[in-house]
């Protein structure tokens, strides 16, 4: 048995149809697409850790500031404390944040320096999910968007100092973060990334990382190998 012939085995005949497609049925071509796709994966992986992270981070300190000012304080994850339109946009999602974080805490080791401890609220915004960040600025399906744009305007563009206050800046972003959450949905589902343009995705989350803070995108490309593996797809040979 071939080392080709045995990647088609371990991934399985669905997996393995579009790398064949793609080669045009060459098993031994498919198998070096594969193993560059695994590749191309990790390395998306890697980068958008950073920029959600930078997210993340960057509308937490503004929803601490707008929470504040709406009555509910600088911990807007704690139990009952999101202000009347953010409970509206991602309460939910923050109830399962707390019921996360909950468990991660419950699940500490007793030589955990943190044993015993309630979580925090920012092990609450860490458990948040990807889609929560994205719908606040948009939702992923068409909609007047009424609630992401009072929040916009009320302070959450503070989050993005770089890019545009104004309504068509918060749509821009959230093109940009939904777009990325797509991606990272299929890199976490295992699906071929064989139609993805690297290139446009990377650009477009450098961009969005600008917005933020302009010595951001610098940072992170300083170890990115994504620009490096478009240009090494063996379609391209």
């Amino acid at each position: 048995m071939t080392q080709a012939t045995t990647l088609q085995d371990l991934i399985g005949p669905a997996r393995s149809a579009p790398y064949l497609m793609a080669t045009h049925g060459d098993p031994k071509l498919a198998a070096v697409l594969y193993a560059w796709g695994v590749e191309l994966a990790g390395a998306w992986h890697s980068h958008i850790s950073y920029v959600e992270v930078a997210v993340r981070n960057a509308i937490d300190v503004q929803l601490k500031q707008w929470n504040g000012q709406h009555g509910g304080g600088p911990e807007w994850t704690a139990p009952g404390k999101a202000g009347s339109l953010l409970h509206k946009i991602i309460g939910s999602a923050i109830a399962d944040a707390r019921k996360s974080a909950g468990k991660e805490a419950a699940r500490r080791p007793t030589g955990h320096p943190r044993y015993g401890h309630h979580p925090t609220h920012d092990d609450v915004v860490a458990q948040l999910m990807f889609g929560a960040w994205s719908r606040l600025l948009m939702l992923p399906h068409p909609d007047p968007h009424v609630r992401q744009k009072k929040l916009w305007s009320q302070g959450l563009c503070s989050a993005f100092p770089q890019g545009l206050s104004t309504d068509s800046g918060r749509e821009t972003a959230g093109r940009q973060l939904e777009s990325l959450r797509l991606l990272r949905n299929r890199i976490a589902h295992h699906d071929n990334l064989l139609g993805v343009n690297t290139i446009g995705h990377l650009n477009s989350s450098l961009s969005l990382l600008s917005k933020i803070d302009s010595s951001y995108p610098g940072l992170v490309m300083s170890r990115n190998s994504l620009r490096r593996l478009a240009q090494e797809d063996p379609r391209r040979f």
